[in-house]
């Protein structure tokens, strides 16, 4: 029931249009932010690619070892991503080079 006497149903139009437009704005951040995430998970998903790249260059493409080598850095530094381990084995096998 709208409650304005001079113009009847004013509210009720400002009301609904209020609402329509949050949800509007709600319906376009979660698209956005959706975009964001999306956008990010490829870029780490081409970085950790590179990375896997390098390192297999790095050990003459012997996967075994590569795949030995991100588990240890896996058991010594739990909770980290993917890119961060090769990451760190790439770093280690070039410091010792």
């Amino acid at each position: 029931m709208c409650h304005n006497a001079d113009t009847p149903g004013a509210y009720c139009n400002n009301h609904w249009v209020k609402e329509e437009r949050e949800m509007e704005t709600n319906i376009l951040n979660k698209w956005w932010q959706g975009y964001r995430e999306s956008i990010y998970k490829t870029s780490q998903r081409h970085r950790s690619n590179k990375l896997h790249h390098e390192l297999m260059t790095l050990l003459h493409n012997r996967a075994d070892t590569a795949q030995r080598l991100v588990n240890l850095e896996k058991i010594k530094h739990p909770g980290q991503s993917e890119s961060w381990y090769l990451d760190k084995v790439i770093y280690d096998l070039r410091r010792e080079a």
